[in-house]
């Protein structure tokens, strides 16, 4: 009798250890769904949903395109899912020389992009960027940008909430989602080859596509080449920058946080983050700016041109995404 109520004692205690697994198990799913903000340096670390603001970025605009990119390669992002106003989400180009840094190629970066929009995976890698317009320039940020330092004895945090931009009945512009899917080549003066990257695309033989695409330019020597060739020396080096000015047209903002006052300027340099929007224009377009306090711009009243404030965040996943 005595062994009976020993082993009906053990029995409910393995039940209820059991059952302890099981709750902490259910607990832990639900911590790692909401926990997707992990910190770079610690997987089971986890930033709060209100993570500050990381810095400034520039934006511009290149139109819709094609609806799937790139063409005919695994993985190819379809615009359909990045672009929904009623989302507020964008897809845009980064800088090739950020996609290099941060993905090592093209290929992850699509890959990376694709098992979230198309199989719903949580990205704990926060590739996507939430922006929000701003009404002060970047020399008046103590932020930086990706790997342009910022000036801690400049006037502003990036997250002070004055720096908001407001429209015209003095309400704060709302924040976006950018989806990073392609790469913005940036404008070059080297004769024949307007385009830092593009143009180097074009002037490569299959075998030096493939190499150029995974980020190698150790063997790429044609003139078409050399302003992405000056940037990847070092393991895309910051320090490359004077080398890369000699075929580059001069970066939007320069050495002072300044809008650069030439006509014609390198928006993509990859020195600072900036965002080249797949829309013939972007959402914020549609709200008139106050006149003191509207978002900061190179030239007054261009709305595709300005400042705003980032910060990585998950990509959402789409409630359907058809794959191209």
């Amino acid at each position: 009798m005595r062994l009976c109520w020993i082993l009906f004692w053990i029995a409910i205690l393995v039940i209820l250890i059991l059952f302890l697994l099981l709750l902490w198990k259910k607990k832990k799913e639900a911590y790692e769904k909401t926990c997707i903000y992990k910190t770079p340096d610690c997987e089971n670390q986890c930033d709060p949903p209100g993570k500050d603001w990381e810095g400034w970025a520039t934006t511009t605009v290149f139109g819709e395109g094609e609806k799937c990119w790139p063409n005919g390669v695994p993985n190819a992002l379809n615009l359909d899912c990045l672009n929904s106003a009623s989302e507020r989400t964008m897809g845009a180009a980064i800088p090739w020389r950020v996609i290099c840094k941060t993905y090592g190629s093209r290929q992850a970066l699509l890959d990376s992009l694709a098992s979230v929009l198309y199989d719903g995976k949580q990205d704990t890698e926060r590739q996507c960027f939430e922006i929000q317009p701003i009404a002060v320039g970047p020399d008046q940020l103590q932020q930086g940008s990706f790997d342009r330092p910022g000036n801690p004895d400049a006037s502003f945090d990036v997250n002070d909430p004055s720096i908001v931009a407001k429209d015209v009945e003095g309400k704060e512009y709302p924040t976006y989602i950018i989806y990073p899917y392609e790469g913005c080549g940036g404008d070059c003066k080297t004769e024949n080859c307007p385009d830092c990257f593009n143009s180097c695309y074009g002037s490569l033989d299959t075998g030096n596509i493939k190499q150029m695409l995974q980020c190698d330019f150790s063997e790429i020597d044609t003139p078409c080449c050399s302003g992405m060739k000056a940037l990847w020396k070092n393991q895309w080096d910051r320090d490359n920058q004077d080398d890369f000015l000699q075929y580059s047209y001069p970066l939007a903002v320069n050495q002072d946080g300044r809008f650069d006052s030439s006509q014609k300027v390198n928006w993509c340099g990859g020195l600072n983050h900036h965002f080249d929007v797949a829309m013939n224009q972007p959402l914020w377009s549609t709200i008139k700016p106050d006149e003191t306090h509207g978002p900061f711009c190179k030239s007054k009243g261009d709305l595709n041109n300005i400042v705003v404030r980032y910060r990585r965040i998950a990509c959402p996943v789409p409630t359907s995404c058809s794959k191209c």
